[in-house]
């Protein structure tokens, strides 16, 4: 089939973005097949129940049963503000410095490399408690 981007989660896990759409996986990966079972991030909500199960190998998607039921697309920008937020987590757990400046610095950063607009990313820049007491 295709190409696929893996994006980490808030909890050291990954998503899998594919033909916009984000994945959790559900079994590890065989180690005889090499195949990795996802399934979309939408199964667990009561108004969609999503479906749609891929298999995947480390570099591709190789099937994918059912299809996605009407729900959103996931863009690209909300893809690259959740990497964005888990670059901020990492840092700040890593050194000792102002929550806001390393915020900031690290979603400029991340706007810049993918040449992305405000008006692209202001519904997905992630909100820190800590950064609005200073």
């Amino acid at each position: 089939m295709s190409e696929f981007t893996l994006i980490p989660t808030h909890r050291g896990e990954h998503y899998l973005f594919y033909e916009h759409q984000l994945s959790y996986k559900v079994k590890p990966k065989n180690p005889f097949t090499g195949i990795t079972s996802w399934r979309c991030r939408r199964y667990h909500d009561e108004n969609v129940k999503c479906k749609a199960l891929l298999k995947a190998t480390d570099d591709r998607v190789i099937s994918q049963s059912n299809n996605h039921e009407n729900h959103e697309k996931v863009k690209q920008t909300e893809t690259i503000m959740m990497s964005a937020k888990q670059d901020v987590k990492n840092m700040v757990s890593g050194t000792r410095g102002p929550v806001k400046r390393i915020s900031e610095e690290t979603i400029c950063k991340m706007i810049d490399q993918n040449s992305l607009t405000l008006r692209d990313v202001s519904n997905f820049v992630p909100k820190y408690k800590n950064c609005e007491k200073t």
